[in-house]
């Protein structure tokens, strides 16, 4: 194994029971199981001294960022912070306590950094444009109203970002999903704000995975290509509200800048670890 990805996640200002949000979590890694195959190196563990904490080991940082993006979509409107870190598997034997201890740092200095929800640390003279990356990347999630990110989801079902050999291209287990929001609109936090949300998945037209590198339009002078039209009617089928409606909170909740600035981040987070390797 030449390196090792860790990602910590917090469920911060939780009031709820604990164990309701370990259910949640629990949910949400089972529907991520379907489309991260093969990339988590062991089993995701919760913190034994802080239940609000959980801790995944990836085989590369590209992979655990585009996992941490769709847990948050998942478990919005959780507030969700996380550190991630890379480590390199050379003589220092001691590399998975290398990052674990990476990523917690990132962890606590996301909690007393009020620009960003996610920080990156492996040690490296680019982790700060990585990290100037993420917080711009929280700043246009965080313009997001709570349903703006549930149609984020909806859109990133029909249309989900990927690289090959990192997620599996697969329609999403839409009874599995609906188990999910169901459970979701009981949670004692957060369900009084999902009461009103109906969703019907089973209306959800085929998925279309694009690969980031793959699908980003080269000819520009700027990242563009991740983002069509085309699934507001089907997304409309899906909650009841009108296409006009859809299309007016797919933009105002920046869907295509969010996604156009995930692509950045991978990138940055692929040329780093490459580097870092060498």
């Amino acid at each position: 194994m030449a390196r090792i990805a860790s990602l910590m996640v917090n469920i911060a200002e939780s009031n709820s029971d604990s164990l309701a949000d370990k259910e949640l979590m629990n949910q949400a890694i089972q529907v991520l199981d379907q489309i991260f195959v093969g990339q988590l190196l062991v089993e995701v563990s919760q913190n034994p001294f802080n239940p609000k904490q959980w801790q995944f080991i990836f085989t590369d940082t590209v992979t655990a960022f585009l996992y941490y993006r769709l847990l948050t979509l998942l478990l919005n409107p959780l507030s969700i912070q996380g550190g991630l870190s890379l480590a390199k598997a050379d003589d220092d034997v001691h590399f998975y306590q290398t990052a674990l201890h990476y990523s917690n740092q990132a962890l606590e200095q996301v909690e007393i950094f009020e620009a960003g929800d996610f920080l990156y640390n492996a040690n490296f003279f680019e982790d700060m444009i990585t990290n100037a990356l993420l917080t711009a990347w929280a700043r246009l999630r965080q313009l997001r109203s709570p349903l703006q990110a549930n149609l984020a989801f909806l859109y990133e079902m029909h249309l989900p970002l990927y690289l090959e050999g990192k997620l599996t291209p697969t329609d999403w287990q839409t009874r599995q999903l609906t188990e999910f929001f169901h459970f979701k609109a009981n949670h004692p936090l957060i369900g009084a704000s999902l009461a009103k949300v109906k969703l019907n998945l089973q209306a959800a037209k085929t998925t279309q995975w694009l690969d980031i590198y793959h699908d980003v339009d080269k000819e520009a002078f700027y990242l563009t290509g991740l983002y069509r039209k085309g699934y507001s009617t089907a997304i409309a089928k899906m909650t009841g509200m009108t296409r006009q409606n859809i299309d007016y909170h797919l933009q105002s909740g920046h869907i295509a800048a969010e996604r156009h600035q995930a692509a950045a981040i991978v990138m940055q987070l692929n040329r780093e670890q490459t580097a870092l390797l060498l």
